[in-house]
Protein backbone atom coordinates (compact mmCIF):
# COMPACT_ATOMS: atom_id res chain seq x y z
CA UNK A 1 0.00 0.00 0.00
CA UNK A 2 0.96 3.59 -0.17
CA UNK A 3 1.09 6.66 2.34
CA UNK A 4 0.98 9.81 1.05
CA UNK A 5 0.99 12.60 3.34
CA UNK A 6 2.05 16.06 2.11
CA UNK A 7 4.69 15.89 -0.99
CA UNK A 8 5.74 12.30 -0.35
CA UNK A 9 4.75 9.20 -0.96
CA UNK A 10 5.88 6.53 1.24
CA UNK A 11 5.73 2.47 -0.02
CA UNK A 12 4.78 -0.28 2.94
CA UNK A 13 3.29 -3.18 3.30
CA UNK A 14 0.05 -4.28 4.18
CA UNK A 15 0.70 -6.27 7.52
CA UNK A 16 -0.38 -5.19 10.71
CA UNK A 17 2.66 -4.10 12.18
CA UNK A 18 2.39 -1.17 9.14
CA UNK A 19 -0.21 0.39 11.31
CA UNK A 20 2.33 1.68 13.95
CA UNK A 21 4.43 3.19 11.44
CA UNK A 22 2.04 4.83 9.52
CA UNK A 23 1.30 7.22 12.70
CA UNK A 24 5.43 7.57 12.75
CA UNK A 25 5.46 8.61 9.19
CA UNK A 26 2.62 11.05 10.01
CA UNK A 27 4.44 12.22 13.35
CA UNK A 28 7.62 12.99 11.43
CA UNK A 29 6.21 14.45 8.76
CA UNK A 30 4.51 17.08 10.61
CA UNK A 31 6.26 18.38 13.34
CA UNK A 32 7.89 21.79 12.39
CA UNK A 33 5.41 22.60 10.22
CA UNK A 34 2.05 24.53 10.15
CA UNK A 35 -0.06 21.75 9.72
CA UNK A 36 -2.02 19.47 11.80
CA UNK A 37 -3.39 16.15 11.25
CA UNK A 38 -6.81 16.23 10.05
CA UNK A 39 -8.31 12.36 9.07
CA UNK A 40 -7.71 9.84 6.63
CA UNK A 41 -8.63 9.07 3.11
CA UNK A 42 -8.14 5.27 2.56
CA UNK A 43 -8.91 4.15 -0.76
CA UNK A 44 -11.34 7.11 -1.65
CA UNK A 45 -13.09 6.76 2.18
CA UNK A 46 -12.71 9.70 3.88
CA UNK A 47 -12.16 7.83 8.18
CA UNK A 48 -12.78 10.57 10.60
CA UNK A 49 -12.16 8.70 14.03
CA UNK A 50 -10.61 5.20 15.07
CA UNK A 51 -7.89 5.17 12.21
CA UNK A 52 -5.93 2.54 14.02
CA UNK A 53 -8.48 0.10 14.38
CA UNK A 54 -9.86 0.81 10.75
CA UNK A 55 -6.60 0.21 9.62
CA UNK A 56 -6.43 -3.12 11.01
CA UNK A 57 -9.58 -4.39 10.20
CA UNK A 58 -8.62 -3.83 6.62
CA UNK A 59 -5.08 -3.67 6.24
CA UNK A 60 -4.62 -6.46 3.78
CA UNK A 61 -6.87 -5.07 1.02
CA UNK A 62 -5.54 -0.97 1.44
CA UNK A 63 -4.06 0.49 -1.72
CA UNK A 64 -3.71 3.83 -0.35
CA UNK A 65 -4.13 6.14 2.32
CA UNK A 66 -4.12 10.04 1.80
CA UNK A 67 -3.28 11.69 5.22
CA UNK A 68 -5.34 14.79 4.80
CA UNK A 69 -3.58 17.84 6.94
CA UNK A 70 -5.22 21.53 7.57
CA UNK A 71 -3.22 24.62 8.09
CA UNK A 72 -3.76 25.86 11.78
CA UNK A 73 -5.31 28.95 10.27
CA UNK A 74 -7.45 26.54 8.03
CA UNK A 75 -8.66 24.86 11.38
CA UNK A 76 -9.38 27.82 13.64
CA UNK A 77 -11.85 29.17 10.64
CA UNK A 78 -13.40 26.21 9.91
CA UNK A 79 -14.16 25.63 13.98
CA UNK A 80 -15.43 29.76 14.55
CA UNK A 81 -17.18 28.96 11.20
CA UNK A 82 -19.36 25.87 12.86
CA UNK A 83 -19.75 27.88 16.38
CA UNK A 84 -21.63 30.69 14.35
CA UNK A 85 -23.86 28.07 12.40
CA UNK A 86 -24.55 26.80 15.25
CA UNK A 87 -25.65 30.03 17.16
CA UNK A 88 -27.85 30.91 14.40
CA UNK A 89 -29.34 27.67 14.99
CA UNK A 90 -29.59 27.72 18.70
CA UNK A 91 -30.41 31.04 19.85
CA UNK A 92 -33.94 31.02 18.82
CA UNK A 93 -34.65 27.35 20.06
CA UNK A 94 -33.58 29.04 23.23
CA UNK A 95 -35.85 31.88 23.29
CA UNK A 96 -38.59 29.11 22.90
CA UNK A 97 -37.37 27.45 26.01
CA UNK A 98 -37.73 30.97 27.82
CA UNK A 99 -40.52 31.30 26.89
CA UNK A 100 -41.51 27.39 27.70
CA UNK A 101 -40.30 28.20 31.24
CA UNK A 102 -42.30 31.26 31.94
CA UNK A 103 -45.26 28.93 30.97
CA UNK A 104 -44.33 26.01 32.31
CA UNK A 105 -46.54 24.88 29.74
CA UNK A 106 -43.88 22.15 28.18
CA UNK A 107 -43.54 18.81 29.38
CA UNK A 108 -40.45 18.26 27.63
CA UNK A 109 -38.98 21.34 28.89
CA UNK A 110 -36.45 19.74 30.87
CA UNK A 111 -35.21 17.83 28.11
CA UNK A 112 -34.66 20.89 25.52
CA UNK A 113 -32.65 22.24 28.34
CA UNK A 114 -30.35 19.56 28.96
CA UNK A 115 -29.52 20.13 25.06
CA UNK A 116 -28.93 23.61 25.57
CA UNK A 117 -26.62 22.32 28.18
CA UNK A 118 -24.93 20.03 25.79
CA UNK A 119 -24.61 22.86 22.94
CA UNK A 120 -22.40 25.38 25.75
CA UNK A 121 -20.86 22.22 26.41
CA UNK A 122 -19.79 21.89 22.55
CA UNK A 123 -18.84 25.53 22.11
CA UNK A 124 -16.98 25.18 24.99
CA UNK A 125 -14.92 22.19 23.66
CA UNK A 126 -14.59 23.66 20.39
CA UNK A 127 -13.26 26.90 21.80
CA UNK A 128 -10.35 24.63 23.75
CA UNK A 129 -9.84 22.61 20.49
CA UNK A 130 -8.24 25.93 18.81
CA UNK A 131 -6.54 27.19 22.59
CA UNK A 132 -5.02 23.70 22.17
CA UNK A 133 -2.87 24.59 19.35
CA UNK A 134 -1.23 27.77 20.69
CA UNK A 135 -2.47 29.62 17.66
CA UNK A 136 -1.82 33.29 18.78
CA UNK A 137 0.98 34.00 16.01
CA UNK A 138 -0.19 32.06 13.00
CA UNK A 139 -4.09 33.11 12.80
CA UNK A 140 -4.46 36.69 11.79
CA UNK A 141 -7.73 36.99 13.67
CA UNK A 142 -6.52 35.91 16.78
CA UNK A 143 -7.11 39.07 18.89
CA UNK A 144 -11.09 38.72 17.62
CA UNK A 145 -10.87 35.43 18.59
CA UNK A 146 -9.76 35.96 22.31
CA UNK A 147 -13.01 38.70 22.31
CA UNK A 148 -15.56 36.05 21.46
CA UNK A 149 -13.86 33.54 23.99
CA UNK A 150 -14.04 36.45 26.66
CA UNK A 151 -17.50 37.00 26.08
CA UNK A 152 -18.73 33.03 25.58
CA UNK A 153 -16.85 33.20 29.45
CA UNK A 154 -19.79 35.44 30.58
CA UNK A 155 -22.48 32.36 29.71
CA UNK A 156 -20.25 30.35 32.53
CA UNK A 157 -20.99 32.76 35.31
CA UNK A 158 -24.87 33.00 33.84
CA UNK A 159 -25.09 29.36 34.00
CA UNK A 160 -23.89 29.02 37.85
CA UNK A 161 -27.01 31.35 38.29
CA UNK A 162 -29.55 29.39 36.52
CA UNK A 163 -27.96 26.27 38.48
CA UNK A 164 -29.41 28.57 41.53
CA UNK A 165 -32.63 28.92 40.29
CA UNK A 166 -32.83 24.63 39.61
CA UNK A 167 -32.07 24.48 43.09
CA UNK A 168 -34.48 26.95 44.52
CA UNK A 169 -37.33 25.08 42.07
CA UNK A 170 -37.61 29.30 40.40
CA UNK A 171 -38.45 28.96 36.64
CA UNK A 172 -39.07 32.49 36.48
CA UNK A 173 -35.51 33.21 36.97
CA UNK A 174 -34.46 30.57 34.73
CA UNK A 175 -36.38 32.40 32.24
CA UNK A 176 -34.82 35.55 32.90
CA UNK A 177 -31.43 34.55 32.55
CA UNK A 178 -32.00 32.55 29.40
CA UNK A 179 -33.81 35.81 28.00
CA UNK A 180 -32.08 38.79 29.62
CA UNK A 181 -28.35 37.47 30.36
CA UNK A 182 -27.38 34.15 28.16
CA UNK A 183 -29.35 35.10 24.64
CA UNK A 184 -27.83 38.40 24.69
CA UNK A 185 -24.57 37.60 25.46
CA UNK A 186 -24.92 34.54 22.88
CA UNK A 187 -26.19 37.07 20.40
CA UNK A 188 -23.01 39.64 20.77
CA UNK A 189 -21.10 36.20 20.46
CA UNK A 190 -22.35 35.49 16.70
CA UNK A 191 -21.80 39.03 16.02
CA UNK A 192 -18.33 39.21 16.78
CA UNK A 193 -18.02 36.07 14.81
CA UNK A 194 -19.65 37.88 11.91
CA UNK A 195 -17.18 40.46 12.46
CA UNK A 196 -14.52 38.58 12.12
CA UNK A 197 -15.38 36.80 8.98
CA UNK A 198 -17.41 39.69 7.24
CA UNK A 199 -20.24 39.47 5.38
CA UNK A 200 -19.02 36.19 3.31
CA UNK A 201 -19.32 34.43 7.01
CA UNK A 202 -21.34 31.74 4.99
CA UNK A 203 -19.94 31.18 2.12
CA UNK A 204 -16.18 32.21 2.13
CA UNK A 205 -14.73 31.54 5.24
CA UNK A 206 -13.20 28.35 4.89
CA UNK A 207 -12.22 28.59 1.16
Amino acid sequence: MIVKILNKEIKLSNKVESVEEIFKIIKESLVSTSYFFSHMRIDGKDVYENHEIYLKKNIDKINMVEVEVKTIEGFTVEVALSIYEYLERAIPEIEILAKEFYSNDSQGIWTKFNQFLEGMTWIQQAIASIDNYKIKKEVEFYKQWNEVVAIFLKVNEELLNIQEGINNGDLIIIADLLSYEIIPILESMKLKLSNIFGNGVRTNAIN
